[in-house]
């Protein structure tokens, strides 16, 4: 077949004719402009039969009448990014040998999506697939609706890039960019008349007129047009409703919360600090929203309790232009399929840590950077899913803390770096598993960051919060019968708030009951030293780092009389180091005592939380960094705020009180978390202490592998209730302090039970707030710590024991580890589990 014509004889002879390949951007200020090329590529194409395939948008005037020649493609264009390019690579599959292909003007999805980078996103990905395809291709943008870089973005992706402009009443056509073939005056700007294109002779002939740059990005577009709305219009009304459900997504509950609480303010604060263009996220979204709503609490002292810090926010449209610019659109179109799930997902998560960012957001980088200024900062995740009312996603995304010192190329490798990470981490298994538990994983998920300052105090060298916490709006961890589960909840650490967040190594956070604030979990000088922090996080501003320092340590950097607030000094201990020759060191025990009852902090977190699950409508939880004052007051700083996927308080139940002891398997007493629970047992996997305690490290590392094997296998058999019993904290990173197994290997249990063990120092830990709780509340897992040593705990292993262990059957490549690990069918036994919330009573026996 010969080469397709353009229709004007002048500009087929300059051209050589259009090749096969050719994509052909036509960049235009009129759309009417476009109209005469279009027929005449229309006329020549039924003179040389070739057949045309139009992708039509529905929003747009239609360009061509339908005829047997014309293949129509209607695109919908509201349903995503990713879905549009599977509806455009779909009609490709459609088309004929031969075929030209037509667009409309590509500038209305900019328009639906509010975004200027996706749109040279979409090209690039269209040009690269009708490069494979072998067609001619139109692609007409509106010049001045996209940024003179985003544009030259777009040139580079196609293979000729057209201007049409006017002068006066004359219409002229300039070529900006022909690849692979030369004539004389092929960049010349030529005058239309006609049917035929005339070169400009003149000396001074006429330029293409520059088009005035937009704002950097249509969100500070949009909210100063918004501002200049009257509130309460229609044009208010329709104008606020596209910015949030561009920049907030289409969860309706949190839009119809950002419709009465935002306004054009906070658009423009976050225009102001944009980097790149598209959503901001869920976590950007909760931040921006509570702190709106914490200054608008009556009777608030603002100025006096809240600290806000510096955010910066880096658009989804960011991680498509990664996707894009390193070629792994075609991955990330694989991993959401049913059989590419896991495994593009696994490869996509090892290259998205080896791209490179294109000079256009690398620049925006920079200027965020030098903005921020040389303090600490954290990149924090702040995914189109997380922190909504359709699931947390707790700790399954990454968050970076940087020192951010050095020079300003050294910081910006560190920012860069720090995003891949966190970019990978949209494809780790966790991550994964969760999203297809939730339903989700058919759902385009694309990640923005929150780039936020971190609030504290700068030490010696070092640089952290002087505390950190999270809080929840409801309590459903009442350890005791009179505390209020409506009250809320605290867990806080000093220094960074790592610790408060993750299960920690043989460390103890404050849980703090906010209706009883000096009420301590643990009971006894005792415990008191032992339930305590003894390791502190901080940013080494020296090495530039993440280093942990005792609490011996840390008190040496001069923390003057608000160590006071936070600890106590334990003078036995000093006088026992001091006997021993160690100097005259202070000791102290992190209680936050005088914190939570000497200031107005507990009162100032459980008005705030009040405030929040009030407009939310909703149970919410938080995380907060504190920053002491000169004058010791505490400074309070929302650093996250999602809906809690919470646990009711479940049916009201009676705990028996006659079950001989010999059928009970264990009672208990507090240390139980999930509501009110009366279900039968119909498999135990239990972890015996004293064989996991000495066995070897790669045993017991096998043994979690064992574990999350038998997880699978329950829930493809469908198993009934499953309990899951073992020593220490599941969950954890240390195999010496319990089963180092990930979530996604325990989240089929239905009832999950840590058991104390002494001799191995194999203590439970109660995670309330953390993200291993997270999981826990949103699966529906019933939770129980076990002292045994503890007066009225009752553990009854022997009852299992003496039953048939079903481990070597079930898993026979596992069956060395049945000294260690039993799985039971204790159907026939009739196990119950009864556990009251009310009471903090819980038993589980044998009928």
């Amino acid at each position: 077949m010969p080469m397709a014509s353009t229709g004007y004889e002048t500009w087929d002879q300059i051209l050589h004719g259009l090749r096969d390949d050719d994509t052909v951007l036509w960049q235009l200020d009129d759309l009417g402009d476009y109209q005469p090329f279009v027929d005449a590529l229309l006329a020549t194409a039924a003179q040389d039969l070739r057949r045309i395939m139009y992708f039509r948008l529905r929003e747009q005037r239609s360009l061509i009448e339908t005829t047997p020649q014309v293949d129509v493609w209607n695109l919908d264009t509201h349903g995503g990014f990713a879905t549009l390019v599977q509806q455009i690579r779909a009609g490709l599959r459609t088309r004929r040998p031969g075929a030209i292909c037509l667009f409309d003007c590509l500038s209305c999805v900019e328009d639906l999506t509010m975004t200027d980078l996706m749109t040279a996103n979409l090209v690039s990905i269209v040009c690269r697939d009708l490069q494979d395809a072998g067609s001619v291709t139109y692609i007409p943008l509106l010049r001045d609706r996209h940024s003179h870089t985003v544009l030259g973005h777009i040139q580079e992706a196609t293979s000729v890039a057209l201007d049409v402009y006017r002068c006066g009443d004359d219409r002229f056509l300039h070529p900006i960019k022909v690849s692979g073939r030369y004539s004389p005056g092929m960049f010349t700007p030529h005058r239309i008349e006609d049917s035929q294109l005339q070169p400009v002779s003149s000396a001074r002939p006429p330029s293409t007129p520059s088009a005035a740059e937009p704002p950097t990005n249509r969100i500070l577009e949009q909210a100063l047009l918004l501002a200049k709305e009257s509130p309460g219009s229609q044009p208010y009304e329709e104008r606020l409703e596209r910015l949030c459900r561009v920049t907030l997504g289409n969860e309706e509950r949190m839009l119809n919360l950002a419709r009465t609480t935002l306004g054009p303010e906070d658009f423009v604060h976050v225009g102001q600090r944009m980097v790149g263009d598209g959503a901001i996220g869920g976590r950007a979204a909760g931040l921006l929203l509570a702190n709106r709503i914490v200054s608008q609490e009556e009777g608030l002292d603002e100025d006096r309790y809240l600290e806000r810090v510096t955010s910066y926010y880096v658009g989804s449209d960011v991680f498509c232009t990664y996707l894009t610019d390193n070629a792994l659109w075609d991955l990330y179109a694989q991993h959401m399929t049913d059989k590419g799930y896991f495994r593009a997902g696994s490869e996509l998560r090892e290259r998205l840590l080896r791209g490179r960012f294109p000079e256009v957001i690398r620049g925006q980088f920079r200027d965020m950077l030098e903005r921020l200024g040389r303090v600490p900062i954290i990149v924090r995740s702040s995914s189109t899913m997380e922190d909504s009312f359709r699931g947390a996603f707790a700790g399954k995304y990454e968050s970076i803390f940087l020192a951010n010192q050095g020079n300003a190329a050294h910081r910006l490798s560190q920012f860069e770096a720090a995003v891949r990470r966190v970019y990978s981490s949209v494809m780790n298994e966790d991550a994964l598993a969760y999203r297809r538990q939730k339903g989700l994983d058919r759902q385009q998920e694309l990640m923005a960051l929150v780039v936020q300052q971190v609030c504290g105090s700068r030490r010696q060298g070092y640089f952290a919060p002087d505390v950190a916490g999270v809080g929840t709006s409801r309590n459903i961890f009442a350890w005791t019968g009179h505390l209020d589960p409506q009250a809320g909840m605290l867990r806080l650490v000093m220094g960074l708030g790592t610790r408060a967040v993750d299960r920690t190594e043989d460390d103890y956070p404050r849980i703090v009951a906010l209706d009883d604030p000096s009420l301590k979990v643990h009971g006894g000088t005792d415990d008191l030293v032992r339930f305590s922090q003894h390791q502190i996080d901080l940013l080494n501003l020296e090495t530039n780092g993440l280093e942990t320092l005792s609490v011996e340590e840390f008190v040496q950097l001069d923390l003057g009389r608000q160590m006071d607030l936070l600890a106590i000094r334990e003078h036995q201990t000093e006088r026992t180091m001091k006997q021993l020759g160690l100097g005259d060191r202070q000791a102290w025990v992190v209680t936050l005592d005088k914190l939570l009852t000497g200031t107005e902090f507990a009162q100032t977190m459980r008005r705030i939380l009040r405030s929040l699950e009030r407009r939310y409508e909703h149970p919410i939880d938080i995380e907060f960094t504190l920053r002491l004052t000169d004058e010791a007051e505490p400074k309070i700083c929302l650093v996250q705020c999602r809906p809690m996927q919470t646990i009711g308080a479940g049916e009201s139940v009676e705990i028996p009180t006659n079950v001989p002891s010999d059928k009970v398997l264990f009672r208990s007493q507090g240390h139980m978390m999930g509501g009110s629970i009366s279900r039968r047992i119909d498999t135990v996997l239990f972890v015996r202490p004293a064989a996991y305690c000495r066995a070897s490290l790669t045993r017991k590392c096998e043994i979690a592998r064992l574990v999350g094997r038998v997880n699978g296998a329950l829930a493809k058999g469908g198993a009934g209730t499953t309990m899951l019993m073992g020593p220490g904290r599941w969950g954890t990173t240390t195999p010496s302090l319990g089963v180092p197994v990930s979530f996604a290997e325990i989240n089929n249990t239905d009832v999950l039970v840590e058991i104390a063990y002494e001799g191995g120092n194999l203590m439970p830990e109660l995670s309330f707030g953390t993200h291993f709780f997270h999981d826990l509340v949103e699966n529906s897992i019933f939770y129980v710590a076990l002292f045994p040593r503890q007066a009225g705990v009752i553990l009854g292993e022997d009852l299992l024991l003496g039953m048939t262990n079903r481990l070597a059957e079930t898993l026979p490549q596992y069956s060395e580890y049945a000294d260690c690990v039993g799985l039971y069918d204790v159907g026939e036994m009739e196990l119950q589990i009864v556990g009251d919330i009310v009471s903090q009573e819980v038993v589980c026996f044998a009928r």
